[in-house]
């Protein structure tokens, strides 16, 4: 990340000193930080070693929010309704819309998942 990408990110609040990045857009993955945690990820192959990994590089809760995603975009795949998945996980229905969204819009990255874990498809049944 050169030092103008960062100036743009990152927001410093005087008052309580605090950094806070910007969240509107997606994110500029044309960086060298983000290229390397790309990079990163590619040579995991075994489940053991992706555990290990991100035990060190996230925390309990960023990976449970993670984990919750994922299962919240597995559910809205398989064409369950939001008050279903509501109960199953507790998110409320605008997070699950979001979610929802992201699953439809942006780059692809959940549909294109969920082909991969799923390459015969999956149906929500009651």
């Amino acid at each position: 990340m050169t030092l103008e990408d960062k100036k743009n990110t990152i927001k410093f609040n005087r008052k309580r000193g605090i950094k806070k990045r910007e969240t509107s857009g997606l994110v500029n993955w044309n960086t060298v930080d983000n290229e390397r945690l790309i990079k990163a990820f590619m040579p995991i192959d075994t489940p053991d070693l992706m555990r290990l990994f991100l035990d060190d590089l996230m925390t309990k809760d960023e990976i449970e929010r993670c984990a919750d995603r994922l299962w919240t975009a597995e559910m809205i795949f398989t064409g369950m309704p939001y008050k279903a998945i509501q109960r199953y996980i507790g998110f409320s229905p605008v997070t699950i819309a979001k979610a929802s969204k992201k699953m439809i819009g942006q780059r692809g990255g959940y549909c294109e998942i969920m082909r991969k874990l799923h390459p015969h498809g999956i149906r929500y049944q009651e």
